[in-house]
């Protein structure tokens, strides 16, 4: 990593939330140092977590919705489930949102809920590292390619490249899908697409990828060469902008 590149700014932007002094006072209390800041996010011995918990959870929510939006703004919602995420973001915001849903009952739910929508469009295929066909494992909101159920789908994946060919920048990229996170921005990273990303707002899900400790913090310094965290719940939710 760069010299110029090893200070990586951490700053919470909860808009409309009043906690400005207290935002800035966590912040001075932050290490800036990369990459061993990210080994301390992954100990959980950074003062983000206990800031964020001192804040709320419902501060903490409402960063999820909180970005520089407008009409001419692009999202996509990978993993969009039963589209509750999507709905705020359009009708906030009134931009044009791409909802990706692969699972057939899901998919079908969601697309009747944006009938009449126009800015909200509803692909019946999730996001994947390349175009293919993956086993699902079918569990409410924990449904996805690495879910133990009795129950499951075969389901589509486009390449996260396939899927922005003819799409300028994206504002804001939600990833939600069970593990399938890690494959996504490996692939983002490792095609340079990262850059096209204004923020991307991510959940990881621990215990249930291979290696997901060292793909974790690879994750994390690669996306810092070119983003900055915005938000940081630990796993939960991150948002890098």
């Amino acid at each position: 990593m760069k010299s110029d590149n090893s200070k990586i700014k951490l700053r919470w932007e909860l808009q409309q939330t009043g906690v400005e002094d207290a935002l800035d006072a966590a912040i001075k209390m932050t290490p800036e140092s990369s990459p061993a800041i990210y080994r301390v996010l992954w100990d959980g011995r950074t003062r983000l977590a206990p800031m964020l918990g001192a804040l709320g959870p419902r501060m903490a929510e409402e960063a999820r919705y909180a970005y520089p939006l407008d009409q001419n703004s692009v999202v996509f919602d990978v993993g969009g489930y039963k589209g509750d995420w999507a709905a705020v973001i359009a009708q906030r915001y009134g931009c044009t949102v791409h909802v990706f849903e692969p699972v057939s009952a899901f998919f079908t739910r969601t697309s009747k809920r944006f009938e009449g929508h126009l800015n909200v469009h509803v692909h019946n295929h999730g996001i994947g590292p390349e175009n293919m066909l993956v086993r699902f494992g079918i569990r409410d909101d924990s449904t996805g390619q690495f879910a133990d159920s009795l129950v499951t789908e075969d389901c589509r994946l486009v390449g996260i490249e396939d899927a922005m060919l003819g799409i300028g920048d994206i504002d804001l990229m939600k990833l939600n899908i069970e593990g399938g996170e890690f494959g996504v921005i490996e692939e983002l990273l490792g095609t340079g697409l990262i850059s096209r990303i204004k923020n991307l707002q991510v959940q990881f899900h621990p215990g249930i990828v291979p290696d997901d400790k060292k793909r974790y913090d690879a994750i994390q310094e690669g996306l810092a060469e070119t983003h900055f965290l915005t938000l940081y719940t630990g796993w939960t939710w991150q948002n890098w902008r």
